[in-house]
Formats: structure tokens, C-alpha cells, sequence
């Protein structure tokens, strides 16, 4: 609708501007300029620039993974799904790239930006537990099984897109993307969790 239109070009806006400019050169008066909106319209959807860029950032991307969530296989469990729908969306990392190293590097010098980028982390995973729960087993907690696992994976995959820019992200990021799902799917299958027999020594 309307409301969702404009949240967008608000959104938008920041992160074109900022990609120009650099998150210090940019005003919300610029901001509005762009999107052709009033400052008090801009402050009824966000309360600073910081916020309308992380939410810039983030927007696109968060939908396509859920997206390509809904085309995997029936057959696939969540974990499977989840796997390659980040796997599909980060095919494209060559665009995302820019975008990406910009915000970890204003995440590096902005509290603000850090937090809500943290604040993003949770949408995320309220979203992904919507979208993997149908695919796990019926349980009384199935709800909570999908935010957990949503959580992890949220995290594992932060923490792979941390590693990919701090190598310089000159290749694709699947084999980071891999590796740390790979050792989401350890935890679940509880195999890391074997308990080590008395009077073991610890390798």
C-alpha cells in the first residue's frame, strides 16, 4: 500500500545517498529531497537517518531469502531449506558487495548503526521462523523450534558474512556460507554435544 510505498522511497533514498556521499554526508534533508517527502513524514517512519539505512539495506534482502524459502522442495527440512535459500540469494553477491562492506564498516564506527542492525537480526529471524516452521515436526514447541533454529542460522550467517568482507570478499561467500551452516546442521544433529567419557584427554 501507500504507507509501504513510501517507508521504501524513504529507505531507498538513505542508502543511494549514502553510497554517494558517505553516511556523514548525508541529512535528512537530503533524504527527503530524494524521496520527495516532508522531514515530519520521514520522522513518523523513522526516528534517523541510521535507521532508515540499516532498514535500506536490509529490506530487499530479507524478503528474497524468504521467497526462495517458499520454492524449495517440500521434501527438504528446514534446515536444508534455509541452507540453500541463502545460498541462491547470495548468488549474487557481486551487487550485494558494495552494499554490504558499507555497512559493516559504518557498523564499525556507529553505535547507532550497530544497534540497529542487531534490531534487523531479530526481524529476521521472526520472519525465517515463519517461513521454516511448516517444515518441522509437529511438537508442542514446533513454534520455538523454528524461532531457535531461525536464530541460529541468523547468526551463523552474520558470522559468515563477517569473515567473507574481512578476507576482502573478492570471491563468492558460499564456502564461508557453507561452513558455518554446515556446523549449524553438527549442532542440531547433536553430534557436538556427545558428552566426552571420564578421564577422556581433550585432544
Amino acid at each position: 500500500g501507500k504507507k509501504q510505498k513510501t517507508w521504501e522511497a524513504i529507505a531507498t533514498a538513505t542508502v543511494e545517498l549514502v553510497v554517494e556521499r558517505g553516511f556523514d554526508g548525508v541529512r535528512v534533508e537530503d533524504v527527503c529531497g530524494r524521496a520527495e517527502v516532508g522531514r515530519s513524514t520521514f520522522f513518523r517512519y523513522f526516528d534517523s537517518k541510521e535507521a532508515a539505512f540499516v532498514a535500506g539495506v536490509h529490506q530487499g534482502r530479507l524478503g528474497s531469502v524468504v521467497e526462495a524459502i517458499r520454492r524449495r522442495p517440500e521434501e527438504e527440512d528446514a534446515l536444508g531449506a534455509l541452507t540453500n535459500a541463502f545460498l541462491e540469494v547470495y548468488a549474487d553477491w557481486r551487487e550485494q558487495r558494495e552494499l554490504m562492506q558499507l555497512e559493516a564498516g559504518i557498523r564499525a564506527v556507529s553505535v547507532q548503526v550497530k544497534v540497529r542492525s542487531l534490531g534487523q537480526q531479530v526481524a529476521w529471524e521472526s520472519q525465517l521462523a515463519g517461513a521454516i516452521e511448516p517444515r518441522l515436526a509437529a511438537s508442542p514447541r514446533r513454534g520455538l523450534h523454528a524461532r531457535l533454529l531461525a536464530a541460529t542460522v541468523v547468526s551463523a550467517v552474520r558470522a559468515a558474512n563477517d569473515q567473507w568482507l574481512e578476507g576482502g570478499a573478492r570471491r563468492s561467500p558460499a564456502r564461508e556460507l557453507t561452513a558455518a551452516l554446515d556446523a549449524v546442521r553438527e549442532l542440531v544433529d547433536g553430534s557436538v554435544l556427545t558428552p566426552r567419557r571420564p578421564g577422556a584427554r581433550t585432544r
